[in-house]
């Protein structure tokens, strides 16, 4: 460590002695007929040798000063995108390059689309949707292609199909990865990318280096789904100062946000800062309600041409109340296709009980080496700690207070007493607010439920025991990376890229008490097994160690158990543009552990549910590669190869981590094998994108878990489906051209099939039943579609860009082949036994139901202003620009978005309408409207 020590200082001290060697300035000006159309802030020149940006001025003249002797590569960008190079050899004071010439497009205001849109699509996506109910929907901004050249199928994906939650391939929320200044972001338990943490900063965390589907990537191997690569880096942004306001109707009413850029300072200081508020005192949804603060600090410092620090400070605190799917019975009893379960009245405010908070802080440390002209190394750091908690209600000995429990609905009494049906139902017709959770009667339940508890504190005393409560799923993180990548330009032809990294994963599970609900304690008890094994004073404590607690407001209770995940991988890429081929190959190998240390002796496992489980370790393999034939340079063959094996992910490997150490007995490692084909062409005025894909998935595990008041469980169950083989197959087509200056045409289809090849097994696993290995059964789930949204999409836009810096768009679109997710237990021999094959009912249960398809109509439009036009004391590059986006324009309120059989199913009676589909619906017109100004 010594040694490390003082090689760095050496090195840091060599580095600072070439920084007081001679500097030169560069001189010059960009030429093009549209030069003067264009704000300063929209053009800059970026020096990668030294990660540093120089705006220029509004005659298109530039000045780069203080720079040390030697080659400099030059990129212009114009928003952000690297459109021409050229390179300078400093080798005097003053070198004065005279005018460059480039080829910059006339002015179409796609800046201000670019940035209207997809602030639309996030906010929306990343607020409004609850997580147990659509645990399929994917956050479409890994689609955001930041290559340079506009892709029309990911722009159709990014802004119109995703609002329809339509998954790009058939693939969920694990398929992708996402890196912040080089370290992995995706949470280690589910596997999933939490766009929560960083929401509400748009305009620091946007323009990121993207790969779709299997293609070469120089920061990441990626997943089969591709790659997310976001660089905070405050030298990297050119002085500006943005403030914006929006109004909506969606997941939120108003949006704040402030951005601040000092630029690079000719310390070699760079500073930025972006701050956001956003809230609404009710969503869309009735009941639903949303308060997030959102800030980013980013400073960076150079320390010479070959060095660079950067240090990212990144915090989003936001509360949500959620809405969930429900049955259309209460939708038809509501008589509203937004019906939410989760709230009701109380002291004549409504209040939520399914609350989500996050917070989640995010320290990001990376350090730039150029060491040599061909060789740039990054090291990357990163701490993240904090919190994600979902409150719920909790009852023990107590009637289900939940107004959409189906033992409260008509249909429950419908074919044995009609009459109590029906005045249930003229009840709720009398009184909606029947429908919703009655807060006062919870309290008054506790208020009255005075007992004699003989071990609060070690006294006997007479208190209110709360039959009912509010308490909250916790999870606690604390996560460590530190990741090295290189990438090396062997020559002009040849460039090698890859690097290491290693994560450390440690999260706290527990449930919460956070209110009382008017009684004075609420004891730690396992209610279903109390019910189940009336009597056994042991197998009711949820806690042996602490028998009979009695719980108060802010404490832990049920359970408490700790996940520890390592996880560490390598991996290596070449990359070779020949004259007509370009090739890639990559490959990666990684290990990674997972362990479960149960905090809490459960009175059922008393044997397997305190101290440490037995560790889980697994090998993980990745190899793609990739060959694009150019037939010219505008047009492209592509053809694309990806094989995977992975680990399953500890939420399926330990069966029932909330009450024991079990774990599945051979864990299956899932294996990925897909390959892509198809043509490309990038012309001015024309872009085509036609591809055809298929990918196999094998092995998979899938753990569900979930509470089954059937008789034959009355209790929460762990439906474990294992040996499962799905299959997603389509193509992919789009076309954008350019009628002329002023119009543009787009087109873009997804059509796709992503279905279940085999038959897997189920296994239920009660959390109520000593019994540690239950009967698996085979089910008849093949050639059964995935439940994932729809599976075909189609779009047709005009959009006209006026040379007075505004633009209008329409879209139309058509989606279908949307069907609901199957519950596999009913495709099974002992739900079709006893029925004939001929009944209605053998129809019922086995069939998929197909949702119908619908159509949507959306519009945008947006207005830039140059203010220096209208007052000349401003300065040239203050602008303001308005933006405002309308989807789904005719209000169609009867789009079924998605749906869901549920699990719980009835085999004493083979009824598959006494646990019916659960079903949301797509929100009617919506709109989103931001007034900006940049100075």
């Amino acid at each position: 460590m010594k040694k490390m020590s003082l090689f760095l200082g050496l090195l840091f001290v060599h580095q600072a002695s070439i920084a007081q060697e001679a500097k030169g300035t560069i001189k010059g000006s960009l030429v093009s007929p549209n030069v003067l159309s264009w704000s300063a802030i929209d053009i800059q020149l970026y020096l990668p040798k030294l990660r540093q940006i120089q705006a220029i001025d509004t005659h298109g003249s530039f000045e780069i000063r203080s720079l040390p002797l030697g080659i400099y590569s030059i990129h212009i960008r114009l928003n952000g995108s690297t459109i021409d190079s050229f390179s300078v050899d400093v080798n005097q004071g003053s070198i004065h390059i005279g005018n460059i010439v480039i080829n910059l497009p006339e002015r179409n205001n796609e800046a201000t689309e670019q940035e209207q849109i997809p602030s639309i699509a996030l906010e929306m996506l990343e607020n409004n949707i609850d997580e147990e109910d659509l645990m399929g929907h994917q956050n479409i901004s890994i689609l955001l292609n930041s290559s340079g050249v506009r892709d029309p199928f990911l722009a159709a994906s990014s802004f119109i199909f995703s609002q329809y939650n339509l998954r790009a391939r058939g693939y969920d929320r694990t398929a992708q990865q996402l890196f912040m200044n080089g370290t992995l972001m995706n949470d280690l338990v589910s596997g999933q990318i939490v766009w929560a943490q960083w929401g509400g900063l748009n305009d620091i965390i946007k323009n990121p280096s993207s790969t779709y589907g299997i293609t070469a990537h120089q920061q990441a191997i990626g997943l089969v789904n591709g790659s997310t690569v976001f660089t905070l880096n405050a030298a990297e942004n050119a002085p500006l100062n943005k403030v914006s306001y929006s109004l909506s109707n969606r997941s939120y009413e108003n949006r704040v946000m402030y951005t601040h850029h000092s630029g690079l300072q000719k310390n070699g200081w760079a500073f930025s800062f972006s701050g956001s508020r956003r809230w609404a005192q009710e969503a869309y949804a009735k009941g639903t309600s949303l308060e997030a603060y959102s800030g980013l600090i980013s400073i960076a410092k150079t320390l010479n041409t070959r060095h660079q620090l950067s240090l990212n400070i990144i915090a989003a605190l936001n509360e949500r109340a959620s809405s969930g799917a429900s049955v259309e019975e209460v939708f038809a009893l509501s008589q509203d296709h937004y019906y939410n379960p989760n709230w009701g009245w109380q002291d004549g405010q409504k209040r939520n009980a399914k609350m989500a908070k996050r917070c989640q802080p995010l320290l990001l440390i990376q350090h730039h080496m150029e060491a040599s002209p061909q060789t740039k190394i990054t090291n990357s750091f990163s701490f993240q700690t904090g919190y994600n908690q979902i409150s719920s209600l909790d009852w023990y000995n107590a009637i289900d207070p939940r107004p959409d429990y189906y033992r409260n609905l008509p249909s429950y009494y419908q074919n044995n007493s009609p009459i109590t049906a029906e005045n249930i139902r003229q009840a709720i017709k009398n009184n909606p607010e029947k429908l919703q959770i009655d807060w006062d009667r919870l309290y008054e339940a506790n208020s009255n439920n005075v007992e004699t508890l003989h071990k609060l504190n070690g006294d006997s005393l007479s208190a209110r025991r709360s039959l009912y409560a509010l308490g909250a799923d916790v999870e606690e993180i604390k996560k460590i990376s530190i990741a090295h990548n290189i990438v090396h330009k062997q020559s002009d032809q040849i460039t090698w890229s890859g690097g290491i990294q290693g994560i450390i994963q440690h999260s706290s599970f527990f449930k919460k008490m956070i209110d009382l609900l008017g009684g004075d304690y609420y004891l730690n008890y396992n209610q279903f097994a109390a019910q189940q094994f009336v009597g056994n004073v042991q197998y009711k404590q949820n806690d042996l160690e602490t028998p009979d607690r009695a719980v108060l407001k802010g404490e832990k209770y049920r359970y408490h158990y700790n996940n520890s995940i390592g996880k560490a991988w390598a991996w290596a890429q070449i990359e070779m543009n020949l004259k007509r081929v370009s090739l890639f190959a990559s490959i990666s190998a990684g290990y990674t552990t997972y362990l479960r240390n149960g905090l809490y002796r459960n009175g059922l496992f008393a044997e397997n549910s305190l101290g440490k489980s037995a560790q889980q370790n697994f090998l993980n393999q990745t190899a793609k590669s990739g060959i694009t034939y150019k037939i010219d340079g505008r047009n492209y063959l592509i053809f694309n190869g990806w094989f995977s094996k992975e680990d399953p992910g500890i939420n399926n490997i330990f069966i029932a981590p909330r009450t024991r150490n079990q774990t599945l007995e051979k864990p299956n490692v899932q294996q990925t094998q897909s390959i892509e084909a198809g043509y490309i062409m990038h012309a001015p005025n024309l872009s085509i994108r036609a591809i055809a894909y298929a990918t196999d998935i094998k092995n998979r595990t899938q753990i569900q878990r979930f509470f089954n008041d059937e008789p034959e469980y009355q209790s929460f169950v762990n439906f474990v489906m294992q040996k499962m083989n799905t299959r997603c197959i389509g193509t992919e087509w789009a076309i954008e051209y350019s009628l002329n200056p002023l119009i543009s045409f787009n087109a873009a289809a997804s059509i796709g099939q992503a279905f279940y090849t085999n038959r897997p097994e189920i296994s239920i696993y009660n959390d109520n039943d000593t019994n540690t290995r239950p009967t698996s059964k085979e089910v008849y789930i093949k050639n059964y579609y995935l439940g994932l949204g729809p599976q075909s999409a189609f779009t047709v836009g005009l959009k006209y860009n006026s040379k007075k810096f505004w633009y209008m768009k329409v879209n139309t679109n058509y989606f279908d082949r949307n069907y609901v997710s199957v519950n596999p237990s009913r495709r099974s021999i002992e739900a079709a036994e006893l029925i004939d094959k001929n009944n209605p009912i053998y129809r019922k249960i086995f069939d998929q139901e197909k949702l119908p398809s619908f159509y949507t109509l959306d519009l945008s439009f947006g207005k830039s202003i140059r203010l220096h036009n209208l007052w000349d004391k401003m300065a040239y590059q203050t602008a303001l620009s308005i933006n405002i986006g309308i989807n789904n324009v005719l209000n169609n309120q009867n789009i079924k978005l998605g749906g869901y059989e549920q699990l719980r199913y009835d085999f004493s009676n083979n009824n598959p309408d006494k646990f019916p589909t659960k079903y949301t619906y797509a929100m009617g017109r919506t709109f989103f409207a931001n007034i900006s100004l940049k100075f």
